[in-house]
């Protein structure tokens, strides 16, 4: 008998195991038992549909891992990677791990050295949500890889008995979370009575009410209330080489912010704590199970963080981090409603934004292919710019690179025939746009049309974009101008706002 999966809920441990059939069981006091209710099986199942991709599969192409080509799935409901080789074998045990790194942020596995067989015996972590509550799954390894693809499924007795159980059984919604309304002295009142926060810290984090307001109708309301009210922010003096902050989840439904390099709260790293504390509006599920869209939703909440409060790139609390997404990133936010972000960031799925993309062009299979392209152009920079220990286990820096060069002028070209159709005109007509795009052209644009007066080449060539057109933040929208910060003669930063009637003017020397 092989136990497939378990977890733990009300002080009771939920199991399933299989022989020949699907057995369920309960565990108390370290006493196993299979006597266990109709609700209680229900709920092992739901648990179960949840973890296992068992539903439409994306074909995203192929990854090259070392000396091993493998067919790369997105599985559409879960966003889950998914990974065979091209005789449909699963991958060796060694470069599951490598994947699950790569794809699928799956750092935590059970696993004894001392098995023989570490593929029977591994489990895999996941994360659900099963009414309003956070519900760790341990996972059998070869399970979950199998179940995967219901072509390799369906040839095993294990893989039959499930997809019976499951056309059979009629789970009904009663498990799915449900929203409660929130009002922003909900989150206000969670904030100040949170022991673990100092009076400053306090103050900081109430002080973003249009956030708060805007986000509103879109929040999950028993998620965000536990957070708020058991969140404490953590100073970490000495750690995070390459990166300055994070937001876990630390058991005991306790939950950390993480500030790194610093001993309390100041002007310096307030940018990184409104960074973090954004995070906490996104259902914690979603989070954790974030697939393809993982780069995206990192970059709207780097947009989200600077909308509600300092939109002006050269504001000493700018966020720039994925500063490397800032062209591609900004001409994605492009093609999406400010509603369809904002619903997106508050419970992050995948779904949201393909069923958006197809509005603009109907073809599943480029919505998918992009954010793959999205993704993988992400987990090139990290590997270039030396961010991930791991990556850089996988390929040289020179591989890294041609990878993001490559990707980068793919992703580009995705852009532009979307940006196109929805806006049906050439990018070339919106200096902004253009300048995201195509950077060098867009100056010659300028030069040829003198938009900027007198400037010289050299010094238009030194320019940067001052201000990001907002695309969360609606009050911020109908102010937005295309704004240049050049180096002048002197090394003093003078910006230009080039206007729409092709003039421009100095804003500021």
């Amino acid at each position: 008998m092989k136990e497939i999966l378990n977890f733990e809920d009300n002080g009771k441990e939920y199991c399933l195991y299989y022989d020949k059939s699907l057995k369920y069981a309960c565990r108390k006091a370290d006493k196993l038992s299979f006597d266990v209710t109709e609700e209680e099986k229900n709920f092992i199942f739901f648990v179960l549909l949840k973890v296992l991709p068992l539903n439409d599969l994306k074909y995203l192409g192929n990854v090259q891992l070392k000396n091993n080509s493998y067919n790369h799935y997105i599985d559409k409901l879960n966003n889950y990677h998914l990974f065979l080789d091209s005789n449909r074998h699963l991958p060796t045990f060694a470069d599951f791990k490598s994947l699950n790194i790569i794809y699928n942020n799956q750092k935590d596995y059970v696993a004894s050295d001392k098995e023989k067989k570490l593929e029977d015996k591994a489990k895999i972590t996941r994360v659900v949500s099963v009414k309003g509550k956070k519900i760790v799954v341990g996972l059998l390894l070869s399970v979950g890889l199998y179940a995967s693809v219901l072509v390799a499924l369906s040839k095993t007795s294990l893989g039959r008995d499930l997809i019976i159980d499951i056309l059979e059984k009629d789970i009904v919604s009663e498990y799915d979370l449900a929203y409660d309304t929130l009002e922003v002295n909900d989150i206000e009142e969670a904030l100040k009575n949170n022991v673990n926060l100092s009076l400053e810290e306090k103050e900081y984090l109430t002080s973003f009410t249009d956030f708060f307001n805007d986000m509103l109708p879109y929040l999950d309301y028993t998620d965000v209330m536990d957070s708020l009210s058991k969140m404490s922010i953590v100073y970490q003096e000495n750690a995070g080489i390459g990166v300055t902050g994070a937001w876990h989840h630390v058991g005991n439904n306790m939950y950390e912010m993480q500030i790194y390099n610093s001993k309390e709260i100041n002007e310096d790293n307030k940018k990184v704590i409104r960074h973090e504390f954004m995070h906490v509006f996104s259902a914690k599920t979603a989070l954790i199970s974030l697939g393809l869209d993982e780069s995206f939703y990192e970059f709207l909440n780097r947009t989200i963080t600077n909308e509600y409060d300092v939109p002006v790139v050269s504001s000493k609390g700018y966020d720039h981090g994925y500063f490397y997404l800032d062209e591609i990133g900004n001409m994605s936010l492009e093609l999406f409603s400010s509603e369809t972000l904002k619903k997106y960031h508050a419970n992050p799925s995948l779904d949201l934004l393909t069923q958006e993309l197809m509005t603009i062009i109907p073809d599943e299979q480029m919505a998918y292919s992009f954010f793959n392209d999205f993704n993988d152009y992400v987990i090139a920079c990290k590997g270039f710019y030396n961010h991930s220990p791991e990556l850089a286990k996988e390929k040289s820096l020179a591989e890294w690179q041609q990878e993001k060069d490559t990707l980068t002028l793919k992703l580009k070209e995705t852009l532009k025939n979307y940006w196109e159709v929805k806006y049906n005109k050439k990018i070339d007509s919106d200096l902004y746009v253009y300048y995201l795009y195509d950077r060098e052209s867009a100056i010659k644009e300028i030069m040829e049309q003198n938009l900027i007066p007198n400037c010289p080449l050299e010094v238009l060539e030194q320019s940067s974009i001052s201000m990001f057109k907002p695309y969360v933040n609606e009050r911020l929208k109908d102010n937005f101008e295309f704004q240049l910060s050049l180096p002048n003669v002197d090394g003093v930063n003078a910006v230009f706002t080039i206007m729409e009637n092709n003039e421009s003017r100095e804003n500021t020397k």
